[in-house]
């Protein structure tokens, strides 16, 4: 089992973020408590309990993912902007 940090390294990797940019574009309402329980879900899902979670995210597992999700609008923009070229 990988320790927490890089597993969250790679929860946020880039197919991740895609994966939550097009959940985002598809439901404007998505908030960062969606976000907060899948991340739960996922880390308990692979055997880390919350704790470890709360202590990789810097205490607070919204907030940490709220910083994170300031990326999502770049990662859509540059795959429109990728698709507007093929075009």
């Amino acid at each position: 089992m990988q320790i927490i940090d890089d597993w969250l390294e790679d929860w946020l990797s880039e197919a991740t973020i895609r994966r939550l940019a097009l959940y985002a574009a598809s439901e404007p309402a998505a908030d960062a408590d969606h976000l907060t329980a899948q991340l739960s879900h996922d880390a308990l899902a692979d055997g880390y309990d919350l704790g470890q979670l709360q202590d990789a995210c810097g205490g607070n597992i919204r907030h940490f993912l709220e910083m994170h999700r300031e990326r999502i609008p770049v990662v859509i923009h540059a795959e429109s902007m990728a698709g507007s070229a093929l075009a």
